[in-house]
C-alpha cells in the first residue's frame, strides 16, 4: 500500500498504481459506475492500465493524479469541487482537460475543494475556495 486517503464514510487507497476505494457508494464515491456499497476493497478499473501516483478523498468526492500527470475526479459535483465546469455528480473517474494546465505532481481533497500541485509548484484549486466563493473550473 502506497497511500490512503480516508473520509467518515469511504476510504481510498493506492497499491502498485492501482486504486481501490470501498465504503459507502453514494454519488459514484467508489468509481465503480453503480451505487453500490462495499465492505471489501474493489478496484477502480476505469484506469485500465493506466498507473495513479496520488490519490485523495473529500466527502463525497475524490481525485487522483495519473503516471502522466493528469487529473481525474469522480463522486458530488456539488460546490464545483470536481473541477468539470458543472455541478452534475461523476460515476466514474473522468480526466480534467484543461490546456492551461501543467503536469501534476498530488492532489488533495478537502469537504468542498480540490487542490492539484503542479510538478512546477503551482497550485490548481477548484470548488469552494473561501467559504462562499465556489469556482466550477480549475484556477491557478
Amino acid at each position: 500500500m502506497e497511500q490512503l486517503s480516508c473520509t467518515w464514510l469511504h476510504v481510498l487507497a493506492l497499491a502498485d498504481g492501482a486504486v481501490y476505494a470501498w465504503g459507502l457508494g453514494s454519488f459514484g464515491c467508489l468509481g465503480i459506475g453503480t451505487p453500490q456499497t462495499s465492505a471489501r476493497p474493489c478496484r477502480v478499473q476505469a484506469f485500465g492500465d493506466l498507473r495513479v501516483h496520488s490519490v485523495a478523498a473529500g466527502r463525497e468526492h475524490r481525485a487522483a493524479v495519473d503516471e502522466h500527470g493528469r487529473a481525474w475526479v469522480w463522486g458530488n459535483g456539488a460546490h464545483a469541487r470536481l473541477g468539470t465546469g458543472g455541478l452534475g455528480s461523476r460515476w466514474l473517474p473522468t480526466r480534467l482537460k484543461s490546456a492551461r494546465m501543467p503536469a501534476l505532481a498530488r492532489v488533495e481533497c478537502g469537504p468542498a475543494r480540490t487542490l492539484f500541485l503542479a510538478r512546477d509548484g503551482g497550485l490548481w484549486v477548484c470548488g469552494h475556495i473561501l467559504m462562499h466563493e465556489p469556482s466550477g473550473h480549475l484556477i491557478p
